[in-house]
């Protein structure tokens, strides 16, 4: 084998055996919580040496902000946003477009869910890497649609207000069916929802 070939075979190893551990830390969580993502469990987990994770990581703490950005991937729906969008109609059927993706992408991803449920009530090196790492996405996305809006508000507080209308109430769907009469296991409910959320978002912006 070439010493080019050797190098390649090396980076690939070295990919593959940080996915490893990344996965592993990812369905411990799954299964019992943040509480059992250590640097023991996730070796074992994984099958290889704790010292890999040292050798891949520098430290846990590196491996917990490897876990946050792929976790800050899921539960979140790509967004495009269309050249030239601008305001009324078309920008209102985006933003509902948006939110349903949104909602969709969160409801189908148990991991997230129970990490976002999990974050109210625990402050660790790994609840804060994650918060951390869904909250830069989440600015990327508030910050290209932002080009789009012409009118002078304060756009960031309408998107926080809009997206944990959806944030809440997809978690409450896991306990609740119904929500002030809606129903939350529905497509007509969300669609409800979605539908209304965008016409404030119309609405505010037309306004200002």
């Amino acid at each position: 084998m070439t010493e080019s070939n050797k190098k390649r075979s090396r980076t690939r190893n070295r990919a593959r055996t940080r996915g490893k551990l990344i996965d592993a830390a990812i369905a411990l969580i799954e299964e019992r919580g943040m509480q059992a993502v250590g640097v023991n469990a996730i070796a074992a987990r994984a099958g290889v040496s704790k010292v890999l994770i040292y050798r891949y990581f520098s430290d846990i703490h590196g491996l917990f902000r490897a876990v946050a950005e792929r976790l800050a991937e899921r539960g979140t729906a790509p967004v495009d946003v269309p050249a030239g969008l601008g305001d009324g109609e078309p920008f209102r059927r985006f933003v509902r477009d948006v939110l349903v993706n949104t909602h969709t992408a969160l409801d189908e991803d148990a991991v997230t869910k129970r990490i976002m449920v999990q974050e109210l009530g625990e402050d660790n090196e790994l609840t804060r890497a994650i918060a951390a790492a869904r909250e830069a996405r989440g600015l990327r996305i508030t910050a290209a649609i932002r080009e789009a809006v012409s009118a002078e508000v304060d756009f960031e507080a309408l998107v926080a207000v809009v997206s944990s209308s959806i944030f809440f109430l997809t978690l409450k769907s896991d306990r609740v069916r119904m929500f002030n009469g809606i129903d939350l296991h529905s497509e007509e409910g969300w669609n409800r929802i979605c539908d209304t959320l965008a016409g404030l978002v119309d609405a505010f912006l037309g306004s200002s």
